[in-house]
């Protein structure tokens, strides 16, 4: 697929739930925004902690609600009432959380993402984001270990997997 669809599937994508979505951020981030000014105005550790808690679970609950509102359009259904996209995604928070984390970790290259693993062994995308790290690296049998992780804990895995591996060939080809 060329970039140029791919880019013109999103922007009908955000044209469509532009009011929606404004609606979903808006409400979370008003209520981040006034926690902020409040902790700002006073100037109390406690004050500035809440506010830090609130933008960390407001931003995760935002992100989880948009991602309810894309998957409500690309399955077909009804756009639901903005409460019913934050009950869907409150369930999830802690998960939304700990995948932050994770994916923080993983930013931080094969150091970060063997961390990452340590904490969450069961975690079989991490795998594949090392064996990707170790390919590039030139560590193919240890990538090949990682890749076969990766795969015994999510056999779903493998077609995107070996796109990627073949992407990261490709580049070492030239």
């Amino acid at each position: 697929m060329r970039i140029s669809a791919v880019l013109g599937e999103a922007f009908a994508v955000y044209r469509r739930l532009f009011r929606r979505s404004v609606v979903v951020a808006g409400l979370i981030f008003a209520v981040v925004s006034l926690a902020q000014a409040l902790a700002a105005r006073t100037g109390t550790l406690l004050a500035l902690a809440v506010s830090l808690v609130l933008s960390l679970v407001g931003g995760l609950l935002v992100q989880g609600a948009l991602v309810e509102v894309v998957r409500d359009l690309h399955e077909g259904r009804a756009p639901a009432p903005i409460n019913v996209y934050y009950d869907r995604t409150r369930g999830r928070l802690g998960t939304l959380v700990g995948a932050s984390f994770m994916y923080g970790l993983g930013a931080l290259g094969q150091a970060g993402v063997t961390k990452a693993l340590e904490l969450n062994p069961t975690w079989a995308w991490g795998y594949a984001e090392r064996g990707f790290i170790r390919l590039m690296q030139n560590r193919e049998a240890e990538a090949q270990k990682d890749f076969a992780k990766c795969l015994e804990i999510d056999p779903a895995t493998k077609t995107e997997i070996d796109k990627r591996v073949a992407e990261i060939k490709q580049k070492r080809a030239r």
